[in-house]
């Protein structure tokens, strides 16, 4: 959705794929058929984004938010890597922390919005 529609004011990836394949076998290209190739899409979005991932996730390595990150244009992008926490507990491993983080995020947006 925010690589279509320019008005889209923020982009929030909790552990995130770079692409279907890419979870199982680390191909440096886009395959054909991948449903999902998130790691070219993301060069295609204009807002702020938000990347959040466990250390310890064993289902998607924390390698494909930290490609994402890399590959997004946005200057406004942050990854925050929580230690410890896995594919689905990054809210009880974090605690408060990654809640402010995000309502940081979210507030960085309202202010543009406002300023605008």
């Amino acid at each position: 959705m925010a690589e279509r529609h320019p008005q889209v004011a923020g982009l929030v990836l909790q552990t995130p794929i770079t692409s279907v394949y890419r979870v199982i076998v680390d191909f440096r290209c886009t395959m054909p058929g991948d449903m999902f190739p998130n790691i070219d899409r993301i060069q295609r979005v204009k807002c702020p984004v938000l990347l959040l991932h466990g250390t310890r996730d064993e289902i998607v390595p924390m390698s494909h938010s930290e490609r994402l990150m890399d590959a997004c244009p946005h200057s406004n992008k942050l990854l925050m890597l929580v230690e410890g926490a896995g594919h689905n507990n990054l809210e009880s491993v974090a605690g408060p922390p990654i809640f402010q983080v995000i309502q940081n995020f979210l507030d960085s947006l309202q202010d543009k919005a406002n300023s605008n």
